[in-house]
């Protein structure tokens, strides 16, 4: 099954800010936190309170990134 090319974009927002929620807590987390036995319990909370704010984030900015690169590259 594919997804219609129209929502190229939004899928592209959704799956850049879930992966990037996933990373960016997870080794924020360990750097500030540590490994132990709550590890996953608070990377799990912390990616549920980070996707919805970095896939808006995405919608946004990824117009503005697109076209900061087109100006310094060719």
């Amino acid at each position: 099954m594919k997804i219609p090319s129209k929502y190229q974009n939004l899928l592209f927002a959704a799956m850049m800010g879930f992966f990037m929620s996933i990373f960016m807590s997870g080794a924020i987390l360990w750097i500030n936190t540590g490994l132990d036995h709550q590890f996953l319990l608070r990377w799990a909370r912390a990616i549920t309170v980070s996707f919805p704010i970095s896939v808006p984030l995405v919608i946004l900015l990824a117009p503005l990134v697109r076209t900061c690169v087109a100006r310094v590259t060719g």
